[in-house]
């Protein structure tokens, strides 16, 4: 069964990774850290996301060293 986004909260920005910037996130609901790629296709947003901001993340699975999302944006408001 295919669940919806996860929502995470930015904890830290990392602009010189190994393999490029990635942002460091914690979920609010399982208190789990997940990690994506500040490049695209992962993020495909203007601007890097600030700690505190709140994204969703997608296609999320585990690697040895952590858990990964293959697709993050930012948690805007619901168009009305």
């Amino acid at each position: 069964m295919k669940s919806g986004p996860i929502r995470a909260v930015v904890q830290n920005i990392v602009t010189s990774g190994r393999h490029g910037p990635y942002a460091v996130t914690r979920t609010e609901r399982n208190d789990r850290f997940v990690t994506f790629a500040l490049k695209k296709p992962v993020w495909d947003e203007e601007h890097f996301p600030e700690p505190g901001t709140v994204v969703l993340l997608e296609g999320v699975y585990e690697r040895r060293l952590g858990f990964r999302a293959q697709r993050a944006t930012l948690s805007r408001l619901p168009e009305e």
